[in-house]
C-alpha cells in the first residue's frame, strides 16, 4: 500500500479524511457489501488484487451495491501500535454510489459523477425534470436504479414503478405508470362568508399640480441653475429673471391656468420673481396641491424638498365592511385511502385454485408467469352491474304469472325470499374498481 495519510500531509498541511475512487470490484463472497476502491494518487502503484477491502458505512438494513466503474466516497482511518517501530495499519469505509442528477440512478461512470464536486471535470446542467417524475423537494423518497420509487408525502405515500417514460427519464409517465397510494386525511373544508371590518388611513387626494421655472439671466446670457444659494442671485451681474407657471387638474391633466412672464428686470429680479410666483401658486392652489420645481428657493417657501412640495393633511380613518371567505373543517371524520392503479391489478392467494408460480427466487413472479396470469387468473365481477342484473331478476319474480290460469306463484319462502332481499346489501361500498 502506499504511504499513510499522515505522510502523504506533510507537505500539505492537509490529512485528507475523506477521498473519491473507482470501484474497481464488488466481489464479496461473504455478502458482507465489502469492495475495492481505487484512489488515485494513492493506489496507482498497486494492482486490482492488493486494493485493502472497503467496509460499507450504511448499516444492512438498508442495502445498496455501487457498479463498477462509478465513484464512492471513501473514508481512511489509520493508527498503529504502541511500538515507535511499528507500521500503520490502513482501514477503509466507503459510502456511495456518488450520484449527480436523478436522470443517472441507473450508473454513472466515476469521472462523470465528479462533476458535482467543484474540482469536477464538466459542469452540472439543468436535467429538465418534468414535475412528478422524481419527487419534490419537501418529499423524503426512496429511490430505485431503474424507475422506481418510494415517495413519502405528508400523510401520503406513493409506491411507484415505470414512473417515467423508458429512454427518457426525465419526462414523467402519464400512460402506463404503475403505483400504489396510501393516503390519510380526508376532513373536508366548508366555505364560509362572515363580514370583516377593515379600518384604512387615508389622505386627501392631490387636486391640483404646479409646475413652476425660474430662470434667473446674467448679463451675458447665462442662466443659473435652480440650486445655487440665494445670494448667488443678486449682483450687478444679474439682468432678469423669467418666470413660468403652468397650473393642471391632477385627475384629468388638463391646464387649468398659467402664468409667463419674461420681463422682471434687475439686479433684484430673482426675490421679486418669488413673491409674483408666490402670489400667483397661492391664488390657484387650492387646498390639495403639489408643486414641482428645479429652482430651490422657490420649494423651500412650500417647506418641501428634493424639488418637490406637497400639501399638508392628517390621515382620515376610513372603515369598510367586507365580506371574507373562511374555510373551516367538515365534520367527516378522518379516514386512509389506497389507490392500487395500474394497467393489470392481480389479487392472488397463495391457497387459491390454480397453480401459479409466485415464488421464484430471482422475480418472485417472473414475466413469463406474469402472462400466464394475466389472461388465466378470474376476473372480478363489476358489482354495480350484477346489481343492475339481479334487480331485473327479482322484478321478473315479483311480476310472473302462470300463463295457464293466469295466476302468480303462490308467495312460498322461495319466492318471498327473492323477492324481498336487499340487493343494495350485496355491494361492499368501501372497495370501488374500473
Amino acid at each position: 500500500m502506499a504511504n499513510n495519510y499522515y505522510s502523504d500531509s506533510t507537505n500539505t498541511n492537509v490529512i485528507p479524511i475523506i477521498r473519491v475512487g473507482e470501484v474497481i470490484s464488488v466481489t464479496d463472497n461473504t455478502k458482507s457489501g465489502r469492495i475495492k476502491v481505487r484512489i488515485t494518487g494513492i493506489d496507482d502503484k498497486e494492482t486490482d488484487n492488493s486494493l485493502i477491502n472497503c467496509v460499507p458505512l450504511l448499516p444492512k438494513y438498508l442495502t445498496i451495491l455501487p457498479k463498477v466503474g462509478e465513484c464512492v466516497f471513501v473514508f481512511q482511518y489509520e493508527h498503529k501500535d504502541s511500538s515507535p517501530s511499528a507500521s500503520f495499519k490502513n482501514k477503509r469505509f466507503w459510502l456511495g454510489p456518488l450520484i449527480t442528477q436523478p436522470t443517472k440512478l441507473e450508473g454513472e461512470f466515476y469521472n462523470s459523477s465528479l462533476s458535482i464536486l467543484p474540482d469536477g471535470y464538466a459542469k452540472l446542467k439543468d436535467p429538465n425534470l418534468e414535475e412528478g417524475s422524481y419527487g419534490n423537494d419537501e418529499d423524503i423518497v426512496l429511490q430505485g436504479r431503474f424507475n422506481t420509487d418510494i415517495v413519502q408525502k405528508d400523510r401520503e405515500m406513493w409506491l411507484r414503478v415505470g414512473k417515467t417514460v423508458e429512454g427518457s427519464p426525465e419526462k414523467f409517465n402519464t400512460e402506463n405508470i404503475g403505483f400504489i397510494q396510501l393516503k390519510y386525511g380526508g376532513e373536508k373544508l366548508n366555505r364560509k362568508i362572515v363580514n370583516k371590518e377593515v379600518i384604512t388611513f387615508v389622505t386627501e387626494p392631490v387636486k391640483i399640480n404646479i409646475f413652476a421655472t425660474l430662470n434667473t439671466i446674467t448679463e451675458d446670457g447665462t442662466i443659473l441653475t435652480g440650486d445655487l444659494p440665494k445670494d448667488s442671485y443678486i449682483g450687478s451681474n444679474i439682468n432678469r429673471t423669467e418666470v413660468f407657471i403652468k397650473v393642471t387638474n391632477a385627475q384629468t391633466g388638463q391646464i387649468v391656468t398659467s402664468f409667463e412672464n419674461e420681463n422682471i428686470n434687475g439686479p433684484n429680479s430673482r426675490e421679486l420673481a418669488l413673491k409674483v410666483a408666490k402670489n400667483f401658486i397661492d391664488i390657484n392652489r387650492g387646498n390639495a396641491w403639489k408643486i414641482k420645481s428645479r429652482s430651490n428657493d422657490l420649494i423651500d417657501i412650500y417647506n418641501g424638498n428634493n424639488g418637490v412640495a406637497i400639501f399638508k393633511s392628517e390621515p382620515i380613518e376610513v372603515k369598510k365592511i367586507i365580506p371574507e371567505v373562511l374555510l373551516e373543517k367538515g365534520k367527516a371524520k378522518t379516514n386512509s385511502v389506497i389507490n392500487v392503479v395500474a394497467n393489470k391489478i392481480n389479487l392472488i392467494s397463495h391457497d387459491g385454485e390454480h397453480d401459479f408460480n409466485l415464488t421464484d427466487p430471482k422475480s418472485l413472479v417472473t414475466n413469463e408467469e406474469q402472462e400466464v396470469i394475466n389472461t388465466q387468473a378470474h376476473p372480478i365481477v363489476y358489482g354495480d352491474k350484477l346489481l343492475e342484473f339481479l334487480v331485473i331478476l327479482q322484478n321478473y319474480v315479483k311480476s310472473h304469472k302462470h300463463p295457464h290460469h293466469n295466476l302468480r306463484p303462490d308467495p312460498s319462502t322461495i319466492v318471498t325470499n327473492v323477492t324481498d332481499f336487499p340487493l343494495d346489501t350485496l355491494l361492499n361500498k368501501n372497495i370501488n374498481t374500473n
